[in-house]
């Protein structure tokens, strides 16, 4: 990737028109992540493919990559400005995560953008103290789990069994979530959930669950999934049994779950989409990083043959 250097005094920035003064600050932290994470073909870079691809084996996020990436303050692109952090404009976001799908998707995923995919139905319909509480975590190194999938379902939310039937002031969640990446490590997840034994477009409902407030005994995690690809992500899950939670952790209306769901992991238009091609002779395949703004790709050329003595495909091309 070719980043353009940014220009001028920072006196000339200051007095510079706001739209060029945005243009300057993207352009600069692209170019801090860039020359942080280094050249990935340096074998002696920590960062590069060597590293990336030995913590792949290893099933981990490299990690003193996440650790880099909390150095460069990489959850605040995630926050809307008006939080505290520097999330403006989706396509900006997407600029500046380019660097690290180039080099590993599962680190992109991983470190933290699935907390962005999840707490964009915080930022879109939360209250104020659910908008403030979720940023405050986001900022202070925290993630957040999206805890939609259910295997028997897939995508199709709708036809979701987890359910959080309301009972008094509250709710009682109870059945299992399956598939869910770093369900392990966020503090956090935005469940989706069936708020109603009818069915319809009002039968589900968005919480917004910390984890720290569940009962031990009406709460536990699910064994983690082995995967072909992504393989460093955590994708594991949760199981409630009855399990009692706050009615003030409903995002947006009762029975809006539906209508939201376009905010959700499978349909957020504007972040970026990490796409993997799995073939069954290759370990690990080339994830894209995609820019809707200008419909660019660019393929991570670190493919791996399961197939002794065969050589490494040539890098994929930009498109």
């Amino acid at each position: 990737m070719v980043t353009r250097p940014v220009t001028g005094t920072a006196a000339s920035l200051v007095e510079a028109p706001a739209p060029q003064q945005r243009e300057a600050a993207v352009q600069a932290r692209v170019a801090e992540l860039e020359q942080l994470l280094g050249d990935p073909r340096d074998p002696d870079n920590p960062f590069g493919h060597d590293a990336l691809l030995a913590a792949d084996d290893r099933s981990e996020l490299l990690p003193s990559a996440e650790d880099a990436l909390t150095g460069f303050g990489l959850n605040h692109e995630f926050v809307p400005e008006d939080l505290g952090g520097r999330l403006a404009r989706v396509d900006t976001l997407a600029r500046v995560l380019r660097p690290v799908f180039r080099r590993d998707a599962s680190l992109a995923l991983g470190y933290g953008v699935t907390s962005f995919l999840a707490a964009v139905a915080v930022w879109a319909a939360g209250t104020p103290e659910q908008r403030r509480w979720t940023a405050d975590l986001l900022l202070g190194g925290g993630r957040l789990a999206i805890a939609y999938h259910e295997l028997a379902h897939g995508n199709d939310f709708v036809r979701n069994e987890f359910t959080a039937l309301p009972d008094g002031a509250g709710f009682r969640l109870d059945g299992r979530k399956e598939v869910i990446n770093n369900a392990g490590r966020a503090e956090a997840l935005v469940l989706f959930s069936r708020t109603a034994k009818e069915a319809g477009a009002r039968s589900h409902s968005v919480l917004l669950v910390d984890k720290s407030v569940l009962p031990a005994d009406r709460f536990e995690h699910l064994p983690r999934y082995r995967t072909v690809g992504v393989k460093g992500c955590e994708i594991g899950g949760f199981h409630f049994r009855d399990c009692p939670l706050p009615g003030d952790a409903l995002v947006g209306g009762l029975g809006e779950g539906v209508s939201r769901s376009p905010c959700g992991p499978s349909r957020s238009p504007a972040a970026p989409s990490p796409r993997w091609c799995w073939r069954a002779p290759t370990r690990r395949c080339a994830p894209w990083s995609a820019s809707p703004s200008t419909g660019s790709c660019t393929a991570v050329p670190c493919w791996r043959s399961r197939m002794p003595g065969r050589p490494w495909p040539a890098p994929s091309p930009t498109c």
